[in-house]
């Protein structure tokens, strides 16, 4: 198992960071000791931990105060509450280091990997290191893995994502890479304000926008599922707005892509995504079939998985549902009770 063992101490030494880890704080009093704790005791010393205060009602910003009065490494802002997206820009405007590392305040990372994505670059000097995490739920522990590891070799970016597409191993959460600054800034890469599943509308465009791309076999993110959290609240209203709109959004963007082969497995993606943009609005009352384009989904399902599913959904909708229920129960079942 995974256990912490770190030193808090004050690190004492000025130096520009080879990697400012950003951390968005809102409303985890309870967890980010655990983070923090992960995030000070990196065995790479020359980083930054940029704490952003998203206006957190109870103490964490009190607690982040004194996190950098702990250790000079540790740089915070407190702002205004913007939501997720909003504190992640505020971060990237105050790094200063040359490599982005985004941590969630309720997660926590492998003491060893900012030394290790560090070791990995070299002179390669790439856009996105990609990672691996492992999930917490409950009684289990579910661990992600990409397919295409590059053994330490830079790839091109899309041959990168085809690979990962085309095996189902691409995961877009951006707590799983590792970004150079310089090319987030020169493509104005941000993260769009006041969405929910703002990962899914960003990590693509990187993705699409990178030349060079390291993948590992590194597993440093540990993800804690917790009710509560953004990604399990209960407002499924707004995430499917949200998700519906990146759709539209993102089928604009693939629309015009030369490789068809790309074009066609991210478009398989969206099929995917609309289809939980129909289960989200049906557990809010409303099966809002108006808004899914049946025509879409029959033409760009890829996969024979998500041709199953258009399948089931065509033919009959609310019997897709119950198939997606019974699916989702045996998952939980499996994992135990989330705490």
């Amino acid at each position: 198992m995974f256990l912490l063992e770190v030193n808090c101490g004050l690190s004492g030494v000025e130096m520009e960071p080879i990697i400012s880890i950003i951390v968005p704080v809102y409303n985890v009093e309870e967890y980010i000791d655990c983070c923090m704790r992960s995030l000070m005791g990196q065995s790479l010393r020359d980083i930054e931990i940029v704490l952003v205060d998203d206006g957190s009602p109870d103490d964490c910003p009190a607690l982040c105060d004194a996190y950098a009065l702990k250790d000079n490494r540790v740089k915070v802002l407190h702002k205004k509450n913007g939501g997720l997206s909003s504190a992640r820009n505020a971060g990237l405007k105050a790094a200063s280091g040359q490599y982005i590392i985004f941590v969630d305040p309720d997660d926590f990372i492998e003491t060893d990997t900012c030394e290790r994505f560090v070791s990995l670059t070299g002179t390669s000097n790439p856009d996105i290191v990609a990672g691996n995490g492992r999930w917490l739920a409950g009684r289990r522990v579910i661990a992600g893995k990409n397919r295409f590891y590059t053994n330490g070799e830079v790839v091109d970016s899309k041959e990168y994502l085809k690979s990962e597409l085309r095996n189902s191993s691409m995961n877009m959460s951006v707590w799983l890479y590792m970004f150079k600054k310089t090319f987030l800034v020169r493509n104005r890469l941000e993260f769009k304000l006041g969405i929910l599943h703002e990962d899914e509308e960003f990590t693509p465009r990187a993705f699409l926008m990178a030349n060079q791309v390291i993948g590992t076999g590194i597993y440093h993110y540990n993800c804690l599922i917790r009710e509560g959290s953004i990604s399990t609240g209960a407002n499924k209203r707004k995430r499917a707005e949200d998700l519906l709109q990146t759709c539209r959004e993102h089928r604009v963007l693939y629309a015009g892509m030369k490789d068809s082969e790309l074009r066609y497995l991210l478009n398989d993606r969206l099929v995917y995504f609309m289809l939980e943009v129909f289960r989200l609005f049906a557990e809010t009352g409303e099966s809002q079939l108006s808004v899914i384009d049946k025509s879409f989904l029959k033409i760009n399902a890829y996969t024979a998985k998500n041709r199953r599913k258009v399948f089931i959904f065509l033919l009959n909708p609310q019997l897709y549902l119950l198939f997606v229920s019974l699916k989702i129960r045996f998952q939980q079942m499996l994992r135990g009770p989330v705490k």
